[in-house]
Formats: C-alpha cells, sequence, structure tokens
C-alpha cells in the first residue's frame, strides 16, 4: 500500500494568542491512499493521478492568515517512498470571496504571488486579514523506474504537515 498522510497543527505562541485570535488548519482529507502499485510497462517512472485536497485555516477573529507546509524534502518536493512529490496551490479565498496569496520565502525575501513552486518552510499569507482561509492544494506524487526493481513488497509513505500561523 502506498499512501500520503497530511497532517495538520495549529501553534501560536501566548504573545501572539494575546494579539490574534487562535487559528486551526482542517483538511478535506488526512489521507491519500494510491494502494498497491504495480510497476509501469518498460520500466518507467509512476506518477499517481493528481489529487487534490481542500485546506481550510480557521481563526476565532480577523487576522493575517496563513500557513506554512512542512515536511521531508527533495529539494522542492516532498518525500514519498523512494519517489517524491509534488505540490502546488489552486484558488484561495478568504471568508468567501477569491484572494491572492503571497509567499514569503524568508527573511529579508519579497512576497511573491502565489502559483509557482512551493518550498519546504515557506509562509503562505492571504493578501489581507480575515478569519476563513480555503486553499485548494494540488498533489502528485511520482516514484522513479528504480522504484521497481526492489524484490520484496515496500511501502511506500510521505507526510506532509501543514501549520497554521
Amino acid at each position: 500500500m502506498s499512501s500520503i498522510r497530511i497532517a495538520t497543527l495549529a501553534a501560536c505562541s501566548a504573545l501572539s494568542l494575546a494579539a490574534h485570535g487562535a487559528c486551526e488548519v482542517h483538511l478535506s482529507q488526512r489521507a491519500l491512499d494510491y494502494g498497491a502499485l504495480h510497476p509501469p510497462a518498460h520500466q518507467q517512472a509512476w506518477q499517481g493521478p493528481a489529487q487534490t485536497v481542500q485546506v481550510t485555516v480557521r481563526c476565532t477573529q480577523p487576522q493575517p492568515v496563513g500557513f506554512v507546509l512542512a515536511g521531508d524534502g527533495l529539494g522542492d518536493e516532498w518525500a514519498f517512498g523512494g519517489g517524491s512529490v509534488r505540490l502546488a496551490l489552486g484558488e484561495a479565498w478568504l471568508d468567501g470571496q477569491p484572494v491572492a496569496l503571497l509567499r514569503r520565502a524568508g527573511k529579508g525575501q519579497a512576497e511573491h504571488q502565489a502559483g509557482t513552486g512551493l518550498r519546504l518552510g515557506d509562509t503562505w499569507l492571504a493578501a489581507s486579514p480575515g478569519q476563513v482561509l480555503q486553499v485548494q492544494l494540488f498533489i502528485e506524487a511520482r516514484l522513479p523506474a528504480e522504484a521497481w526493481q526492489a524484490r520484496d513488497r515496500y511501502q511506500a509513505r510521505g507526510e506532509l504537515l501543514i501549520r497554521a500561523l
């Protein structure tokens, strides 16, 4: 069986709780199960069907709303067994209205519009304050041709952590 587990974590410091309401992350599904995989013809790489997960960050009061993606990474991709997972953000809504997402890549770096590749540890924020942020997360899992050279059965697993700000 091959699966990707998606976990959530709502974390705020005491200082941020005093300044802002607490936020929680909810997912439309917590795991993607690809079932038993069979080698593709001619020792090719396997690519699973694109999956969509709805991510909702819900806060108790209006504030800057966002999230961080974390997990075991391979550059711009997340680890999945002997392969990788590529993520992309789709449409985003803040309090029921379309909203642009901004990426903050690190201290001193500019914010960017969503739609480019996701990197581990990037912070994604709605362009304006609100209470409920909903984002489509597209997930594509891949296993290289070398993954099919194993003689014994093994489980390809990956884990992604989504943390509210």
